[in-house]
């Protein structure tokens, strides 16, 4: 190793006494008629998103989604299940941690009356030999067993009914009451890093005479 004063980035890990390892910004935000007349899903449901991101498991997703309406989680759930299946198919969705909400997914469905989507989700579930599991790890280890391609068909029903998740927007509309919010979130916008100086060890002296 080198004398010289090595100098490299780090993250600080999470649990790292040092510091957070992510970087939070809290704000105030207000869902009021204008912004639910003009504004896109997202501009919505960003207090529901903030609040629900990050949620792992089925309990942790139901403490912290006790603050909000039925129909709130209800769009969250279904919406999370239409940007899955989009990017990647039912595949994606049962792999990544939005599959836990197969079971929620489907009375959401047919609460908001999406009954085409419904179906669609109910036929994507039958492709396990047993229901999935909550539980991300081992559903993961029962999609293994699945022989490939077997989520083609829904895959198929789903990306030819265009415009499935068109009902959501229209749906908060006529439910505005249970979607205003005025309050704060906390916004994650980065992660924290620290320079860390790693110090050569000092020679040790030798003062003892021949």
């Amino acid at each position: 190793m080198s004398d010289d004063i090595q100098t490299k980035r780090v993250r600080v890990g999470r649990f790292d006494p040092r510091a957070d390892y992510y970087v939070d910004e809290v704000s105030q935000l207000v869902v009021d008629d204008a912004i639910i007349d003009g504004g896109s899903l997202w501009d919505i449901m960003k207090p529901v998103y903030h609040g629900l991101m990050g949620t792992y498991s089925l309990e942790e997703f139901h403490r912290a989604a006790s603050k909000f309406t039925e129909p709130q989680k209800s769009v969250y759930v279904c919406d999370r299940y239409f940007g899955e299946v989009c990017n990647g198919g039912h595949d994606q969705f049962y792999f990544n941690s939005a599959g836990m909400f197969w079971k929620e997914l489907l009375e959401a469905l047919r609460n908001l009356e999406m009954l085409v989507a419904a179906s669609i989700a109910e036929a994507s579930t039958i492709v396990f030999e047993w229901p999935p599991e909550f539980d991300c790890a081992t559903r993961r280890e029962q999609m293994q067993a699945l022989p490939a391609g077997c989520f083609q068909s829904v895959d198929d029903r789903f990306f030819s009914n265009t415009g499935l998740s068109d009902d959501l927007l229209g749906y908060v509309r006529a439910n505005r009451q249970a979607f205003y919010y005025s309050g704060t979130i906390t916004e994650r916008i980065g992660y924290r890093t620290e320079t860390v100086f790693l110090m050569p060890a000092r020679p040790t002296e030798n003062n003892t005479e021949s």
